[in-house]
């Protein structure tokens, strides 16, 4: 029925090491973005998922944080009218999540952190898993859980290979830059998303 779920167990010997190797990560990072351009029927059963919806999360988290800083934030804000930052905020918040909802959708894993990839054998194929977040969403969505540091040491200095490395994999039909555009508007709405988390 509608409401039962199927729940899969099965262990993958060659999950993660840690810190996650370079091989795994940009692997990982070539079946994402294989999956993010990957077509999907209107009628699979896969939530659309639409960010101005957490709007009023946002909002209240930007209130608290400002409401409630630690010291080191109350120093940083001494000389910022907080009144007209959140003003702004409450003004500009719908325009820009109706933006990130209005980028081209794609199919994603919505939690794509290198912890949440593996493989059964040492050269299979990346397997995900922990895909309860799957959803439409805008289709590089899943670009800023790779490119986060995790403790990778080898990407924390230099995300543009990932980036490159994400991008000429998806190759379809999108520049560079404009990859680019998309991307730090996803991570703005990540990083809004987290305040006062």
């Amino acid at each position: 029925s509608d409401d039962e779920a199927v729940l899969f167990v099965e262990y993958l010997p060659c999950v993660i090491d840690w810190p996650i190797s370079e091989k795994l990560h940009l692997d990982g990072v070539t079946a994402m973005a294989k999956l993010a351009r990957s077509s999907f029927s209107e009628d699979m059963d896969l939530p659309q998922i639409q960010c101005l919806t957490d709007h009023d999360e946002i909002l209240k988290g930007i209130e608290a944080a400002v409401e409630y800083a630690n010291a080191e934030l109350q120093t940083t804000l001494k000389n910022v009218n907080c009144n007209k930052v959140l003003s702004i905020a409450r003004h500009s918040l719908p325009d820009f999540l109706a933006e990130i909802d209005g980028l081209p959708q794609g199919l994603t894993h919505g939690e794509c952190y290198p912890t949440h990839m593996g493989r059964r054998t040492p050269e299979g194929p990346i397997l995900f898993f922990d895909v309860a977040t799957a959803g439409i969403r805008p289709r590089f969505f899943d670009v800023q859980g790779l490119i986060v540091d995790h403790g990778e040491p080898y990407e924390i200095d230099d995300i543009n290979r990932v980036l490159k490395q994400f991008w000429d994999t998806y190759d379809q039909d999108v520049s560079y830059d404009p990859f680019c555009w998309e991307v730090k508007r996803i991570e703005g709405f990540i990083a809004l998303r987290n305040i006062g988390v």
